[in-house]
C-alpha cells in the first residue's frame, strides 16, 4: 500500500510558508497566495492514493491542480488590478499561462496525463486570451471571482473526464 501522506509532506514548505506570510499579515502577497493555493491541492493526490492509485499518477493530479492554481491567481490578480485602473501585467499573465500550457502539453506528450487535461487547459488559455484583450472597465471582484470559479469547474469536467476515459471510470 502506497503512502498516502506523502503529498502533504511534499506540501508542508509551501504551507509554512503561507503560514508564516499569514501571521505577518501579509497574507495578500503573491507568494504567499501561490504557495497556500498550491498546499492546499495536495489534499487531492492524498485521496487519490487513499483510494489505490498510485504516488506518481496522483502527484500528477496535484501538478495539474498546481498549474491551474497558479495560473488562475495571477490572471485573477491581474485582472482585479486592471478593474481597478492600476497597471497591471498583460506580459506576466500570458508568459505563466503559456508555461503552464508547455508543461501540462508535455506531461500528456509523454502519457502522463490524459490529453484532454491539456484541451482544457487550453480553454482557459483561450479565456485568458480573450479576458486580458477587453478594453478595461470597472468589474466588480466579485463577477471576476464568479466567472473565474466557473471557469474552474469548466476545467474540473475536463481533468475528471480525461482520467475517466483513460481508466475506464475513476
Amino acid at each position: 500500500r502506497e503512502p498516502f501522506w506523502l503529498p502533504v509532506l511534499f506540501a508542508m514548505p509551501l504551507a509554512l510558508i503561507q503560514f508564516v506570510h499569514t501571521t505577518l499579515k501579509e497574507s495578500r502577497k503573491l507568494i504567499p497566495e501561490l504557495c497556500g493555493g498550491v498546499a492546499l491541492g495536495a489534499i487531492a493526490p492524498c485521496v487519490l492514493i487513499a483510494g489505490g492509485w498510485g504516488v506518481r499518477p496522483a502527484l500528477f493530479v496535484w501538478v495539474i491542480l498546481a498549474v491551474r492554481t497558479v495560473t488562475a491567481v495571477i490572471y485573477i490578480r491581474n485582472k482585479l488590478r486592471a478593474a481597478r485602473g492600476v497597471d497591471f501585467s498583460k506580459a506576466q499573465v500570458l508568459w505563466v499561462h503559456l508555461a503552464g500550457m508547455v508543461l501540462l502539453g508535455s506531461l500528456a506528450f509523454y502519457s502522463e496525463i490524459p490529453w484532454l487535461t491539456a484541451i482544457g487547459f487550453l480553454c482557459l488559455c483561450f479565456h485568458v486570451l480573450w479576458g486580458i484583450s477587453q478594453k478595461e472597465h470597472a468589474v466588480k471582484p466579485r463577477d471576476i471571482g464568479i466567472e473565474e470559479m466557473l471557469w474552474g469547474i469548466l476545467n474540473s469536467f475536463f481533468i475528471v473526464a480525461g482520467y475517466w476515459l483513460r481508466r475506464g471510470a475513476l
